[in-house]
């Protein structure tokens, strides 16, 4: 997430992290461009119904790194705050809308989602004809997470749906991203201090 997302979470313990149909519904901000968001809600309708304006999305990862292309923090969550309301899609929803799914009335196709005991399963099908005995935990986070930081078309990963949102004392730790910019270095490095604060006195 950005560093004044993240700010918002470690800000007031009351405070929930929030999609973008509540942020626009509840007037906290603009709607995107015209095609981006009618895109965005026709892919959100067709992969999930009215629950798609309950969902929080993240990405399956290895380690405590996430898609630089979201933001300068990542945040890895709790399992036991979440586990049993996550559920898991191969690809990208926009991806996967376009490819799996394009109509919406078409029937939504088997193999492609897991729930949080079966991550594994899914993450195994996914990435089966790259997998070598031998490798390294490392090396499947390489394969599991692809992101060249810059453009979100590229990106690869299995993505996650997480029904409803979460407050700060859900999120397990709090990392930055590589190649930060100068100009904001400073707010990420306090935002993930005073995190680390609120981590030591809980």
């Amino acid at each position: 997430m950005t560093a004044e997302v993240a700010l918002q979470l470690v800000a007031n313990e009351g405070n929930l992290y929030a999609n973008y149909e509540q942020l626009v519904g509840g007037g906290s901000r603009v709607p995107a461009k015209f095609e981006n968001d009618s895109h965005r809600l026709a892919v959100v309708g067709s992969l999930f119904g009215s629950y798609g304006e309950k969902l929080r999305y993240g990405v399956l990862s290895l380690t405590k790194n996430g898609l630089p292309t979201y933001g300068e923090i990542f945040c890895r969550l709790k399992p036991i705050t979440i586990d049993t309301r996550v559920s898991f899609l191969e690809w990208n929803s926009y991806r996967f809308a376009s490819e799996k799914k394009p109509s919406a009335t078409d029937q939504f196709p088997p193999g492609y989602r897991a729930d949080w005991e079966r991550r594994s399963v899914l993450a195994a099908v996914k990435l089966g004809t790259q997998l070598q005995c031998g490798q390294t935990e490392k090396d499947w986070e390489g394969m599991l997470v692809v992101s060249d930081g810059k453009n979100r078309t590229l990106d690869d990963f299995i993505e996650a749906h997480i029904y409803e949102g979460f407050n700060v004392f859900s999120i397990e730790a709090m990392t930055a991203a590589a190649n930060i910019l100068r100009g904001r270095r400073t707010l990420v490095r306090a935002v993930i201090t005073k995190f680390e604060k609120m981590q030591a006195r809980s």
